[in-house]
């Protein structure tokens, strides 16, 4: 018998699956539980079937979202980018609406060699042909040009799930272990539970700044959540955390007061904005309240004072990495923890 693995590698076409140390055929049937069944399968994912909640069975749709003639099971599968529901027609098509679930070739990574932090020069190719690029050479020239000049390379939102990934081997270490906090600017900012991370970071030590991501609280699907570029933005540092962080760095007077007021203002703007609507099926709601629009997000964040504007750290930018959370693009300086003076 094949390792399990091996059994249930779905994604190189062995459509079987491991039941009481057996390797068997896939028989959709045979599965009575909705986590193992089609696309619910986090581990492997069984994309020929589908869970029929109102029958609670799992059957065999081949694939081929046409034969679910259902509403519920069709919107299952929208959730993974599998299928849609068109409600004009009242029926279930084929497309890929989350770029999260774009094909894959799983022999692009043959030999599966992990890498390190020190040593991860020979997983650069492999990471471009496991996501199946029409050009390996292509697809990384597109990955060095984001690392050198990410602000004049925008990615697509295909791209946006194509990060590396640390699988850490090991328990860090808490609190010690934690480095810095990044706060949703669309989702937090000006809320009760930004307040509440704010306090948080204070009571540990912990650095906190904020990142615009898709400047919706999406899911990564490009600006405002849409199938547009993703363009690339800098990070920006909270000052009213900062000096209980311990940094090596000093604001201008006027910094601190510009960004509470920027605070108040988005306050007062998610109290007046709609309630947003109820989430689509696979999403969860919005955590911090009431999201703005995207134009009124794009706005507040251009109004962070240009102080408080950090660069995400690259290699050997500091002499210092591990103790240093950015570089500021005012001056080009490490903004470190427990550090005095210029870090570069």
């Amino acid at each position: 018998m094949p390792p399990e693995d091996s059994c249930n590698n779905i994604a190189q076409g062995n459509l079987c699956r491991t039941q009481h140390g057996q390797c068997l055929p896939l028989d959709c049937a045979s599965i009575s539980d909705q986590a193992t069944c089609g696309w619910e399968n986090k581990t492997h994912p069984l994309p020929h079937c589908a869970w029929q909640p109102a029958a609670g069975e799992c059957v065999d749709f081949g694939g081929d979202c046409t034969r679910l003639h259902a509403q519920e099971p069709c919107l299952r599968l929208e959730a993974y980018g599998v299928c849609r529901w068109d409600s004009e027609s009242g029926s279930c098509a084929s497309g890929r609406g989350n770029p999260m679930t774009a094909d894959v070739d799983c022999a692009g990574w043959p030999d599966r060699t992990l890498g390190t932090m020190d040593h991860h020069l020979h997983i650069l190719l492999a990471n471009v042909r496991t996501w199946n690029q029409t050009s390996p050479a292509v697809g990384l020239a597109k990955v060095l040009a984001r690392i050198i000049a990410p602000e004049a390379n925008p990615i697509t939102p295909q791209q946006i799930f194509q990060y590396w990934e640390a699988n850490i081997v090991g328990a860090p270490l808490y609190p010690a272990g934690v480095k810095m906090l990044i706060g949703n600017f669309a989702e937090l900012f000006g809320t009760p539970l930004g307040s509440q991370l704010q306090a948080w970071c204070k009571s540990r030590g912990w650095p906190l700044v904020w990142a615009l991501g898709t400047g919706t609280g999406g899911d990564g699907m490009g600006m405002g959540g849409q199938q547009t570029a993703a363009l690339y933005f800098n990070r920006s540092l909270d000052p009213l955390v900062l000096a209980a962080a311990g940094t090596n760095i000093s604001l201008p007077s006027d910094a601190a007061a510009a960004f509470q007021d920027l605070w108040r203002a988005v306050e007062t703007a998610r109290a007046q904005a709609p309630p947003p609507p109820p989430p689509s099926p696979g999403h969860p709601p919005s955590r911090g309240g009431p999201v703005l629009p995207l134009p009124a997000v794009m706005k507040a964040w251009a109004a962070l004072p240009a102080a408080l504007g950090v660069e995400s750290l690259s290699a050997r930018a500091c002499s210092a990495g591990a103790q240093c959370v950015g570089v500021r693009m005012v001056d080009r300086d490490c903004v470190c923890t427990g550090q005095t003076g210029r870090t570069k």
